[in-house]
């Protein structure tokens, strides 16, 4: 069986040798939380099989779906009965990525080829427990075990970055979601965090700015937005603070105040965002995983093209439309978004204006959105997948990401829709596995 022999996600003998010999020796750029640095910092021990798997939320939901009891999920159960009843769940999915996930882990940690099941629990939590017991699996053992060069963790402009410079590979992703929606619940409460109880606008872009700059002095390289105009309209200074002084008393704005405000954030970020060299990642999916808060599941991030061309032609006039990702969820995502970035023109350094990559899906979504931007771009713009950075583990995503393009690469090798010599061949790969974004994000 694939998760067996080690060739999971791999279709065949060329897509295996591509992984061995060009994708799993490269480094990986990984994405964690605020939580998982302080893991790190703290050089966290994992003690047992359940401490490593389970703590995260999406595991935890996978469980409460397939009707396991909470004693069994969150509650007094002992760890050995929670990794059973998750065992037991595993042996029930397909290919979801916390299966994928786990049998990366076995593979990568602990040399271990067995499938998860309830049949091979008990060997499995044995093999695991032999390891933790000696106190050497900790959260650093395993970015250190993937390769870990880089590791993005999302923060918000308040948020203290101290801890940045005692863990070298940690890079902060400044996020200002809360600040671009007026009528979120959290958005007074985020604005009071950032500039005091008592603001104006004028307080609230200038301490957005002095933000920036801060995050740009601690190494950041990147921002990044999942929430989105719905429509555009040109801002200017006095209605956007009109807008900001409702959404703080509570009330109600409609749609184009609360366009005008958000615009004209926009541009006071996208200006900084260019100033400061800064990469603009834009997560286009229908919801995404809000990575920097771990007490929310997701944030709205449906996109609408039309004004985001808007959006993006006004900044440029600004001088503030700085380099960007998208990263799609659809072939519908990849033909528009594509569409969009072909009318912005390269930067004088030479670099592309825009890049693209993928949310994170499982194996199928992952191949129809990297076979939807294949046909839409060159593969040198391709930068990876963004990935649900709730999860510990999450850095294990990089390599099952690189398994599923040594397939597709292999598959377009076989049906002579990639025609190339051996060694452009693994150029491409490693290009679409590590160097590409590595060059895009000045890593």
């Amino acid at each position: 069986m694939a998760f067996e022999n080690g060739s999971m996600l791999l279709s065949g003998s060329r897509a295996s040798a591509l992984y061995r010999e060009v994708a799993a020796p490269l480094p990986l750029i990984g994405r964690i939380t605020r939580r998982t640095l302080c893991a790190l910092l703290q050089n966290e021990v994992i003690q047992t099989p359940a401490q490593l798997w389970l703590q995260d939320l999406c595991r935890q939901g996978l469980m409460r779906r397939a009707g396991v009891e909470e004693h069994f999920v969150t509650g007094a159960g002992s760890d050995f009965e929670k990794f059973r009843a998750f065992a037991h769940v595993m042996q029930d999915t397909a290919a979801s990525n916390a299966k994928l996930q786990c049998h990366a882990e076995l593979q990568m940690l602990f040399d271990c080829q067995l499938l998860l099941c309830e049949t091979h629990c008990i060997e499995i939590w044995q093999k695991m427990s032999s390891r933790l017991v000696d106190g050497r699996i900790t959260l650093r053992t395993l970015c250190e075990a993937a390769q870990c060069e880089a590791l993005l963790c999302v923060c918000t402009p308040e948020d203290d970055l101290a801890d940045f410079a005692k863990v070298g590979e940690a890079i902060p992703v400044f996020c200002p979601d809360a600040f671009l929606a007026p009528q979120g619940k959290g958005f007074a409460e985020a604005v009071r965090a950032l500039c005091g109880e008592q603001c104006g606008f004028f307080d609230l872009t200038k301490a957005l700015v002095q933000s920036v700059e801060r995050f740009a002095k601690a190494g950041c390289r990147a921002a990044v937005h999942s929430v989105f105009l719905q429509e555009f309209c040109r801002p200017d200074e006095y209605h956007a603070t009109q807008s900001f002084e409702k959404a703080m008393r509570g009330e109600r704005l409609s749609e184009q105040e609360s366009a005008m405000y958000a615009a004209q954030i926009w541009r006071v970020l996208g200006r900084e965002y260019v100033r400061h060299g800064m990469l603009l990642e834009l997560a286009c999916g229908g919801v995404h995983p809000l990575s920097c808060d771990e007490k929310k599941d997701t944030v709205p991030s449906n996109i609408v093209v039309s004004s985001l061309r808007e959006l993006f032609d006004y900044l440029q006039r600004c001088d503030g439309l700085p380099r960007v990702v998208f990263y799609v969820s659809s072939a519908k995502e990849a033909r528009d978004l594509t569409a969009l970035g072909a009318h912005y023109p390269a930067l004088n350094e030479g670099e592309p204006r825009c890049s693209f990559g993928i949310l994170q899906g499982g194996p199928g979504e992952n191949r129809e959105r990297i076979r939807a931007l294949a046909n839409l771009i060159p593969l040198s713009l391709f930068v990876g997948a963004m990935t649900d950075a709730r999860e510990p583990v999450s850095v294990v995503d990089g390599a099952i990401l690189r398994r599923t393009l040594c397939s597709l690469i292999a598959e377009w090798e076989e049906y002579g829709e990639l025609e190339m010599g051996e060694e452009r061949i693994r150029k491409l790969l490693r290009g679409m596995c590590y160097e590409n974004a590595k060059r895009i994000y000045h890593i």
